[in-house]
């Protein structure tokens, strides 16, 4: 985050930059705690839809991007992933 800057702007600039995709119906679903690399930081969660699947990712930041469904997230996830997935009542 930006100083200054509210967890929904983070989002949409963020993914903005990192993939293209430019929506403004941001809704935050939670927030959570993280202690992982001896770092104390809250991690923010948003939901979005999206008028197209089509984005354009920034290879300096993001390595690969696709689209999931709920029930097709890879069993080989992040932490982050998987922990939002347990905290909001999405995992399998």
């Amino acid at each position: 985050m930006d100083k200054g800057e509210r967890p929904v702007e983070t989002a949409h600039r963020e993914a903005l930059e990192e993939v293209g995709i430019d929506t403004a119906d941001w809704k935050e679903i939670g927030e959570y705690q993280s202690r992982r690399e001896h770092k104390k930081d809250v991690v923010y969660c948003f939901y979005v839809m999206v008028a197209s699947p089509e984005f354009q990712i920034d290879n300096d930041e993001v390595s690969e991007a696709r689209w999931f469904s709920k029930d097709e997230i890879p069993e080989n996830r992040s932490f982050a992933v998987e922990e939002v997935l347990t905290l909001y009542g999405a995992s399998r």
